[in-house]
């Protein structure tokens, strides 16, 4: 989402404007006997604390809704999936970010890639959490695929030096994305569309 950065987010930012503006899933559409329900009782709210730094080495609990293969699960997982981002940047285990990842999601790949990066490069994201001011499930193939809308508000993100210069790498905003979500023995991020709100 880091829409402005430094050439180690330019996979992502390229990725991202494929993403708005042509899809990402690459499966057909779904026929006329597609049918989709929508549940909102899934609604997180994520607020920044005052020491965002701290906050981010720690890895964000797993909501219980994900175990639930349902719009509310989705809506879930597809939560938890950008409460990992922020994490990612500053930590660099991408061990959770891989698990719910689909190998078919540049977007995914592109985060991990720009993470193995930043990592190789001995620099450490900051910044960059991640409020989420709604999220909305949907079941579009009952009991495999699914899809949530959130509209998220992103803070400024900085990569951190190995001599602690703090170099500004993205503006933050406001977006909102559609993940395409499968259940696979579990949640899996198939695809995702964002565009700033």
């Amino acid at each position: 989402m880091r829409m402005q950065g430094r050439t180690t987010r330019a996979a992502v930012v390229t990725g991202m404007v494929v993403l708005v503006a042509g899809g990402c899933t690459g499966s057909p559409e779904p026929g006329p006997a597609t049918s989709a329900t929508t549940d909102t009782t899934f609604s997180p709210t994520a607020t920044p604390s005052s020491s965002p730094t701290l906050d981010a080495m720690m890895p964000p609990e797993r909501p219980a809704e994900m175990s639930d293969r349902s719009a509310t699960g989705a809506s879930a997982a597809a939560s938890y999936f950008f409460a990992l981002y922020p994490y990612v940047f500053a930590s660099g285990d991408l061990t959770e970010w891989s698990a719910l990842s689909s190998e078919t999601c540049e977007y995914c790949q592109n985060v991990r890639r720009s993470v193995e990066d930043q990592t190789a490069r001995g620099v450490v994201g900051e910044g960059a959490e991640i409020t989420i001011e709604s999220a909305e499930g949907i079941e579009v193939a009952p009991g495999e695929t699914y899809a949530a809308d959130l509209v998220v508000v992103q803070a400024p993100s900085f990569e951190v030096t190995k001599d602690g210069e703090r170099v500004p790498d993205g503006d933050g905003g406001r977006f909102q994305i559609h993940v395409a979500l499968g259940w696979e023995s579990g949640w899996v991020v198939r695809a995702i569309d964002a565009a700033r709100a």
